[in-house]
């Protein structure tokens, strides 16, 4: 998160990918993905990140707000 907060998106990106395909079933990490693709205006990617975050943990109520 603070390569977001730096607005270095693009290594936000690479960071949260990484932990995907640590942990792969972290809903949290698909969450933080959507995010950062959000700030970089890739709305489609944005939106299957978090569908993906919601499928992993349905009372994922922060997921399920950014998708609203």
């Amino acid at each position: 998160m603070i390569h977001q907060k730096r607005g270095d998106f693009s290594a936000a990106e690479q960071s949260f990918r990484a932990s995907i395909a640590a942990l792969g079933t972290f809903a949290s990490a698909w969450h933080n993905l959507g995010n950062v693709l959000i700030d970089m205006e890739r709305l489609d990617d944005a939106i299957e990140a978090l569908r993906r975050a919601v499928r992993i943990d349905s009372r994922f109520h922060e997921a399920h707000n950014t998708l609203a």
